[in-house]
């Protein structure tokens, strides 16, 4: 489950359970910083296919690759989710909603030592977008979709870590048909819904099953059109409506603990 932009500012959702760590002391010289990074999804129907989109950093880091997330430090007196939707924007030229799964906090996550030099805590973001056109900018000099199986793990920190907790929280939404459908056609029909959310479970799903369950959610529209010219009968075309499967994740997030932000 992640997070519904519209209480972004009052709670943030417990995910996953981790092992206690040994804390690490930080000097007097040392501080935080709080950044955002991006995994924006995009489903290819033709080839039943789920990509995420990577970037390439224009200033190298030392030691790291240059493959990454797109991402960046938040802004003085910027909230987070603005930060997100503004840097996203800066580095590829995109605009979609995105929605928090999880937060990285390791103190050294930036340093392969282990030694903290500079913590930076960072706050993870994942959406859907069905856009071919990225415009590059900012930190980032060219970059595209990849097909998540793809994905390399030599990235820039812990940019690869931060992708397969998405790829998680991805399937946990799937699990309660809560998946943002950004990345979905205008309009569609069950099957084209069927087999995105098959793609990103990796599974066959019971359309009969999977039918009942998804028309049940508030967020499926009909929109009083039919897919025809077809070797099938003409099938009903749907369409998302965001402000309704925000209310639907609102819902959601009732059910679950959550903790101050």
């Amino acid at each position: 489950m992640f997070l519904n932009p519209c209480k972004e500012k009052q709670v943030s959702v417990i995910l996953t359970l981790t092992k206690n760590s040994t804390p690490t002391i930080l000097s007097t010289s040392s501080f935080s910083d709080i950044s955002v990074d991006c995994v924006v999804f995009k489903f290819n129907e033709s080839t039943l296919n789920l990509q995420v989109l990577l970037v390439d950093r224009k200033k190298k880091v030392e030691g790291h690759p240059t493959t990454s997330l797109p991402g960046d430090t938040i802004q003085p007196n910027e909230e987070i989710l603005s930060a997100s939707k503004r840097v996203l924007f800066n580095q590829t030229g995109l605009t979609t909603p995105l929605y928090r799964f999880g937060s990285f906090e390791d103190p050294a996550r930036l340093n392969d030592s282990g030694t903290v030099k500079k913590r930076v805590i960072t706050k993870a973001y994942l959406g859907f977008t069905n856009d071919d056109v990225l415009t590059f900018g900012d930190l980032a000099e060219q970059g595209g979709f990849v097909a998540t199986n793809r994905v390399p793990k030599k990235m820039l920190y812990d940019h690869y870590q931060i992708f397969c907790k998405a790829i998680d929280a991805l399937k946990k939404a799937a699990d309660g048909y809560l998946v943002p459908l950004n990345g979905m056609p205008e309009s569609f029909t069950t099957t084209q819904l069927q087999r995105f959310y098959e793609t990103i479970l990796g599974r066959t799903l019971d359309k009969r099953n999977f039918r009942r369950s998804i028309l049940a959610k508030d967020y499926l529209e009909e929109t009083g059109a039919y897919l025809r010219g077809t070797n099938f009968r003409p099938a009903k075309l749907f369409r998302f409506n965001q402000q309704k499967f925000e209310h639907c994740l609102e819902k959601e997030l009732e059910k679950v603990p959550v903790i101050l932000f």
